[in-house]
């Protein structure tokens, strides 16, 4: 119940100012096609038999295409290639209690960075300023396979 109530009230709150920009918040979109790589140590590989297992993965991408929607410029897509970059890892450990099925506790870490995109419609300069992005998160899940 309390949970309910914590996540009704949030959404009252947001509500009209996720929509109109004249209350004073922006909400923005942005779609984008990564070029990933990365490095990703697996123990399961090593020994399928064992009933613990655990993972480790480092990444680095670059947006190789992005499109971008803000609602401090309705109507209008900015777009832009190879502006930012990002960084990302995860660590986690699995019990694996059949063949297929493992409870997985993971910890997911990301940075990334965009700079700001500007172009010109009707003689109106319209832009969307630096971002940058850090987030850490903690998830227990079921995993099929590993």
């Amino acid at each position: 119940m309390f949970l309910h109530f914590q996540i009704d009230n949030l959404g009252q709150a947001i509500s009209p100012a996720t929509f109109d920009p004249a209350v004073g918040a922006v909400n923005e979109d942005q779609y984008a096609f990564l070029a990933t790589a990365a490095l990703r140590y697996d123990s399961r590989l090593e020994n399928t038999a064992a009933a613990w297992s655990f993972y480790s993965e480092l990444g680095a991408n670059l947006p190789v295409y992005v499109a971008i929607q803000n609602t401090s410029i309705p109507k209008q897509t900015l777009t832009d290639s190879f502006n930012g970059w990002g960084a990302y890892g995860d660590i986690g450990v699995r019990y694996h209690w059949h063949e297929k099925l493992s409870l997985k506790l993971g910890l997911h870490g990301q940075y990334s960075e965009r700079k700001e995109i500007m172009t010109t419609v009707d003689n109106n300069r319209l832009r969307v300023p630096d971002i940058n992005l850090t987030s850490l998160g903690l998830g227990v899940g079921i995993s099929w396979l590993y």
